[in-house]
């Protein structure tokens, strides 16, 4: 795969998400980082939904188990 970049800039490696949700009527807030970064387009936009599906699965989970 061929970039665009100038040698001198090294691709990013971690792409960090903020992420806001009220799951249950709770509201969560919070950052998650994906390491390696996902390519830019669609792949960062599967990345930030597939985070936000699995928070609202621990967050459900921790609802069930009583620790929130």
């Amino acid at each position: 795969m061929h970039s665009n970049l100038p040698k001198n800039v090294k691709e990013t490696k971690q792409k960090t998400f903020h992420l806001n949700a009220v799951i249950d009527g709770h509201l969560i807030s919070g950052t998650v980082a994906l390491s390696p970064a996902p390519q830019p387009g669609i792949f960062t936009e599967l990345a930030r939904f597939e985070a936000e599906r699995v928070l609202a699965h621990a967050v459900r989970e921790a609802i069930a188990a009583g620790r929130l």
